[in-house]
């Protein structure tokens, strides 16, 4: 179909600042060149799940968007039903069909679609627009939560697989602040048959906060074991996101000075955050590009 003509792009526009559409294929390039050199399950998990909440995020408007290209083809049936109505049922579908498809081809049609469209959601659903904000709120979180259980599984195994690189963890400076791993419990031991040797992973994200993205990263760190590649964990946008997620579950979004002192936020104390669709569009495109990062470091590291 055709792209929107200017008389209507100012209102296709606003829609997109209020609904989530949905995902570019362009997302996925870089894992799916991955996943030919590596066939990665948990990093393919991360990949479903976030289809599945970005999905159910856009669904306000892809339910809008279905019924106005149904009422542009109910129109060209009813015209169709009228001048043609001796013509064989078969017959006649195939012609709406025809009709229809040359029909969302044409500029006149498809502005006449996304007037629709932007009647539906900026004019008829005004009263909804809370609703919708958080629907995308709720998916932001979501997708969060997914790309912190991806980074919780992605240690444990990779360290119950690699033993060696556990020490440089329980070692850290850092860690050892808040964590004391350097004597493993007996009970540990004993639960796991006396055989621990591909489970050190599993003990150390299981006494670790793996929710705390400053614990995650030190980890990270001292998997990777060298400062330059692991740029890619200290990325700012990560850590604002890992602070709005924050405030966002224990303040409902309200900002607080602690949120400006530690994103340098512009925002007034006491406003409210409300993710938009851009926002949360970079929400994952930020977790696909992390994850893909931590992925190929460890698995060139390994090779």
């Amino acid at each position: 179909m055709k792209s929107p003509s200017r008389l209507v792009k100012s209102r296709i526009t606003e829609v997109k600042n209020l609904y989530f559409i949905g995902l570019q294929d362009e997302l996925f390039k870089d894992y799916y060149a991955l996943q030919k050199e590596k066939d990665d399950e948990i990093l393919k998990v991360l990949i479903e799940n976030i289809i599945s909440i970005s999905m159910a995020a856009s669904l306000p408007f892809q339910i809008a968007m279905a019924t106005s290209l149904s009422r542009a083809k109910m129109n060209i049936t009813i015209q169709n039903a009228i001048v043609e109505e001796d013509m064989a049922e078969e017959l006649l579908r195939k012609k709406i069909e025809k009709e229809y498809s040359e029909a969302i081809e044409t500029q006149e049609t498809a502005d006449e679609i996304f007037k629709d469209l932007a009647i539906q959601l900026l004019d008829n659903m005004k009263t909804r627009l809370p609703a919708i904000h958080e629907i995308i709120n709720q998916g932001y979180l979501q997708i969060w939560s997914t790309f912190e259980v991806f980074l919780r599984d992605y240690i444990e195994s990779f360290l119950n697989s690699k033993p060696e690189k556990c020490a440089a963890v329980i070692q850290s400076d850092t860690l050892k602040k808040r964590y004391d791993l350097r004597r493993i419990p007996y009970e540990y031991i004993e639960s796991n048959m006396y055989d621990i040797k591909n489970k050190i992973g599993s003990l150390i994200v299981n006494t670790y906060d793996c929710s705390d993205l400053l614990v995650v990263k030190e980890i990270i760190k001292k998997m990777v074991n060298t400062i330059e590649n692991s740029d890619f964990i200290d990325d700012n946008e990560l850590w604002i996101f890992f602070q709005t997620r924050h405030l966002l579950i224990h303040k409902r979004g309200i900002v607080d000075s602690s949120f400006i002192r530690k994103t340098g936020s512009g925002n007034a104390v006491g406003s409210k955050i409300i993710i938009s669709p851009k926002q949360f569009y970079k929400a994952i495109e930020l977790s696909i590009k992390t994850a893909i990062s931590l992925v190929r470091i460890l698995t060139q590291k390994t090779e």
